[in-house]
């Protein structure tokens, strides 16, 4: 009996130092880190007001386990300030105690605010951008309408297309944004202060109509900020080996020693055209459906046989959408990202394939573009290659037509 004892005290105590030395042998696994790339998360602290943000950063660590552990902690805490303090500046509709923001701007108009350097740069170069049509820093409430139907679970009831009223309040809204007078930004870079402008008739009928969306608007140029600002701040820190990208499409590669990326154009079917382009580039995707994965801020509806798509790039002279693109590809190793954003809102602006081809030709020559077209009347692939030229890796061969728009 004591001798049965004697082995189960002796199973046991084997059995518990396997467990520990398992458990142990987990843990530490589960430490250790093998030089790659790692998702940079930000930190605890900073979630709260950057969990929407869209931003994320991917970065290269090598080296031993610790030193990758060290070096992804401080990547963490420069990329956390940066975008923390990045988002809070550029937000339009949320004021925050310690900046002076977008949404101060709009919450004060007809009255001179005092804005830091950096925001004075981010707006003086927003309002330059309006200046070529396709988009516009007073088109805040245009494009908040819009995404409000984009959000909705059942929006076509609601849509312009099936309900005249909700057509008629988008066309106004482009209206306003058109007509002389109703918005001005004054930029004064000699104090660093700025001032926005509303007439009163604008701010009569937005009150009669319970318009209550931000004027002042970075829109589909935000994210673009984001990532220039952000990445700037990394750069300065000395962190390059990596790349930022966005839930709304940009992507921006930061390693500066010519390190070959593909980069691709989503079809609608799944299919892909491929380039490598060499580091560091900033890119845009634009797709008219919703990418793989995300419910909201886009839709579809039918208008008779057509099919109507709903997403974030609305022609902001009409009010609507155009219904040309269907999927669109843009990079550039010299162009910033916001630049890249605008050119993609212009060519959602445009009304038919010759005016899109015949802007895309004007496009600085380091400019890489492919796209598709809604209702083509065959699977095609129109592609313009930068200069220098990307190699490419087509669809199989035979199931796309390949329109190179670099031919004469």
């Amino acid at each position: 009996m004591k001798k049965k004892r004697i082995i189960r005290i002796v199973f046991f105590v084997l059995a518990l130092a396997i467990a520990i030395y398992a458990f142990t042998n987990g843990i530490m696994s589960l430490a250790h880190r093998e030089s790659g790339y790692y998702d940079v998360d930000f930190t605890a602290e900073a979630n709260a007001t950057l969990y929407g943000s869209g931003l994320h950063l991917v970065y290269y660590a090598e080296g031993s386990s610790n030193a990758i552990r060290e070096t992804l902690r401080n990547v963490q805490r420069v990329y956390t300030d940066s975008a923390l303090r990045t988002y809070k500046l550029l937000s339009a509709d949320q004021t925050y105690e310690d900046v002076v923001n977008i949404a101060s701007v709009n919450a004060s108009p007809g009255q001179w605010l005092d804005i830091s350097q950096d925001l004075l740069l981010v707006l003086e170069s927003a309002q330059s951008a309006g200046q070529g049509g396709g988009y516009s820093i007073y088109a805040g409430a245009l494009h908040r309408a819009w995404q409000t139907l984009r959000y909705l679970d059942e929006p076509d009831a609601f849509d312009p297309a099936n309900d005249p009223e909700k057509e008629e309040l988008f066309r106004r809204l482009a209206a306003w944004i058109a007509a002389p007078g109703t918005f001005s930004l004054e930029l004064d870079k000699q104090n660093s202060r700025a001032r926005l402008n509303i007439s009163d008739e604008y701010t009569a009928w937005a009150l009669e109509n319970e318009i209550d969306a931000p004027v002042l608007d970075l829109n589909v140029l935000h994210d673009g900020y984001m990532l220039s600002v952000v990445s700037a701040l990394l750069k300065q820190a000395g962190y390059t080996s990596g790349y930022l990208y966005t839930d709304s499409g940009l992507s921006m590669y930061l390693d500066p020693n010519g390190k070959e990326i593909p980069f691709s154009l989503l079809t609608r079917d799944g299919e892909q055209a491929r380039a490598n382009l060499k580091s560091p580039f900033s890119s845009v995707r634009f797709s008219a459906f919703a990418p793989e994965g995300q419910r909201y801020n886009y839709y579809t509806l039918t208008d008779g046989e057509s099919t109507l798509y709903r997403h974030p790039y609305p022609d902001i002279q009409s009010g609507l959408y155009t219904d040309l693109l269907m999927t669109c590809s843009v990079a550039s190793a010299k162009q910033t990202p916001q630049t890249l954003s605008l050119f993609m809102a212009q060519m959602n602006a445009l009304g038919d394939h010759y005016a899109l081809d015949s802007y895309i030709a004007r496009l600085p020559e380091d400019v890489f573009v492919f796209y598709t077209l809604q209702n083509d009347s065959e699977k095609t692939l129109y592609i313009r290659q930068s200069v220098p030229s990307a190699p490419l890796s087509l669809p199989e061969e035979g199931a796309w037509k390949i329109v190179s728009l670099n031919e004469p």
